[in-house]
């Protein structure tokens, strides 16, 4: 550049010519990530076939944002280069070719990343929870991200006093070596941990929210022992036959209506939160009795008359958390313009009840996705809404009941009602546990994939930074230092870009997670307890270093190539 300027060129040529190069890189990096993300998402799906039967739809408007935003990303990440380069004068530029890093500008970087951090935060205290999910989803999160990012040259320079002498004692490095190696660059090392950092966090945050809802299904929530689900509904024969079964102690049917609920009580963004909710009619008494739910607002006694009354209804706990609808609040429930408002007069913890319904696949039955549930009595149902079948029979079984007498009872059912199909609730806690587990399967290979790829650009750092201190290196060989010794010395700096990504990563994304339990909390109203992935966050952190190690290899092999007298002749 220094040499353009002196034969002409002017300062506006040398900053377009660098924004023109981004643009070019973005548009390059944009034709080959898009037909791959194909390819991977492609793979998942053959994968995962079991669970995503559905198979691949393009969405145009993603491939469109993801064109736009690499090619965004393109042009403003050449600006401050293509800005610093046009203003050099050519005498400078000749004279040396880097200026060590100055604290003032490593601390002015993560001023303003954690100016973008500050943003994100305040975005979380709006009151309303539509305009906050919008808000953090459209801007908050990028902030966030980006604020990590601009951060991590800070924690390069923060950490240098630790990380330098420790990586210096595991790989037999002279005192102040790689130490030095770091410090002088903290926006290589950082900005490429940086780049890291994103996939780490992915797959932390995705572990904990995963493992948080598991537990909360597995910890807390309560099933009845047996079900038994007709998706035409169970005639009063049936429920007579299979009422009579050997080994039920008790048996109360449950029928199942999708209804609109009112604009106040819907759960979720509204956007996309479905307008329904299931009611779920049965007899009150003999209901209560046998199904194990927990009462956080009301009582049975003075529950059961109200309902039996018609006008009362029972919710379930999320919209008391969501929606703060409790005991003595009412509702809309019905089609838009005839709806029926019902008095609360309880709010249970129906969980399992609820989960349950989504194993049968009762949701889908009616072709319309409904969030959480209300009570409601048997005969209110029919003269409110004229329907009173029954598609669940809920079966309390002999304590002795193990899992063949559950298989014969299987075949028992579809003989005495054909089309019926019955689970134990050991069988769908499992199977929920099955599907949870392969949900994060699916979010981990993302994430390693977002980590895979980030590894490239760790590769390509690594090989810049090798050509940019051949001179360095030929020094240190000349006196005396080995090949193994510069080897070392460079992987020393990638071992410290691994730890600083698994470090921003993990921190990144429990913040992350803690945002998602409370976005769940105040939109689907399930109160989450965190957990922390160790697992996931040991695993990761390993294959961080290990594929930024790998990626590194070939720049550093092709260096270890070169003789003493070659290094040193490049100059500096």
């Amino acid at each position: 550049l220094a040499i353009a300027r002196l034969i002409g060129a002017e300062r506006r040529q040398l900053f377009l010519s660098q924004i023109v190069l981004g643009l070019m890189i973005s548009v390059t990096g944009a034709l080959i990530g898009i037909p791959l993300g194909m390819s991977l998402a492609w793979g998942l799906i053959i994968w995962f076939s079991d669970f995503l039967p559905a198979g691949i739809h393009p969405s145009w408007l993603a491939i469109g944002l993801s064109l736009t935003g690499a090619i965004g990303a393109g042009i403003l990440g050449s600006m401050l280069p293509a800005f610093l380069a046009s203003r050099v004068s050519p005498m400078t530029a000749l004279v040396t070719e880097s200026r060590p890093p100055r604290f003032r500008g490593v601390a002015k970087c993560a001023m303003i990343g954690l100016g973008m951090i500050c943003i994100q935060i305040l975005l979380m205290l709006i009151p309303d929870t539509q305009i906050r999910f919008w808000m953090y989803s459209t801007i908050g999160m990028p902030m966030l991200v980006g604020g990590f990012f601009l951060m991590m040259p800070m924690l390069c320079w923060t950490l240098v006093p630790v990380l330098g002498p420790l990586g210096e004692r595991l790989l037999s490095i002279p005192a102040g070596l790689l130490k030095g190696a770091i410090k002088t660059a903290p926006y290589r090392i950082g900005l490429t941990a940086g780049a890291m950092m994103v996939g780490m966090a992915i797959l932390t945050s995705t572990w904990s929210h995963g493992l948080s809802i598991l537990d909360s299904i597995v910890e807390r929530v309560r099933f009845a022992d047996g079900f038994i689900f007709k998706t035409t509904g169970l005639t009063d024969d049936e429920l007579a036959r299979l009422s009579g079964l050997d080994g039920v102690v008790a048996a109360s049917p449950v029928g199942y209506l999708p209804l609109r609920l009112g604009e106040d009580a819907q759960l979720g963004v509204s956007t996309f939160a479905p307008k329904n909710v299931i009611c779920v009619g049965f007899e009150p008494e003999s209901f209560l009795e046998l199904n194990r739910i927990d009462w956080i607002q009301g009582t049975p006694e003075e529950a059961i008359p109200r309902l039996q009354d018609g006008d009362a209804v029972l919710v379930a706990e999320q919209f008391l958390t969501a929606r703060n609808l409790g005991v003595g609040d009412r509702m809309n429930l019905g089609p838009e313009g005839r709806e029926t408002s019902f008095e609360i007069v309880g709010v249970v913890g129906a969980a399992g009840l609820d989960v349950a319904t989504q194993i049968f696949g009762i949701r889908s039955l009616y072709m319309e996705h409904a969030v959480s549930c209300v009570f409601m009595d048997y005969e209110a149902v029919g003269r409110h809404f004229n329907t009173q079948e029954a598609y669940i029979l809920q079966l309390v079984l002999d304590e002795n009941f193990d899992e063949d007498r559950e298989a014969e009872l299987a075949e028992q059912v579809a003989t005495l009602a054909p089309g019926a199909a019955f689970n134990s609730g050991r069988a769908i806690k499992r199977i929920v546990m099955q599907v949870g587990t392969t949900v994060l399967g699916v979010s981990s290979t993302v994430a390693l994939g977002s980590l895979l790829l980030a590894c490239f650009a760790v590769g390509n750092i690594v090989a810049a930074g090798i050509s940019a201190k051949r001179y360095e290196y030929g020094v240190l060989r000349a006196m005396g230092g080995s090949r193994w010794l510069v080897a070392r010395t460079i992987f020393g700096e990638v071992i410290v870009m691994g730890v600083l990504a698994s470090v921003a990563g993990i921190v990144l994304g429990i913040y992350l997670a803690e945002i998602g339990m409370s976005m769940h909390r105040d939109l689907a109203g399930d109160e989450l307890m965190f957990v922390l992935p160790v697992p996931a966050m040991a695993l990761g952190t390993i294959v961080v270093i290990v594929l930024a190690l790998l990626s590194s290899t070939p720049p550093v092999v092709s260096l270890l190539k070169r003789s003493t007298r070659e290094l040193i002749s490049a100059g500096r």
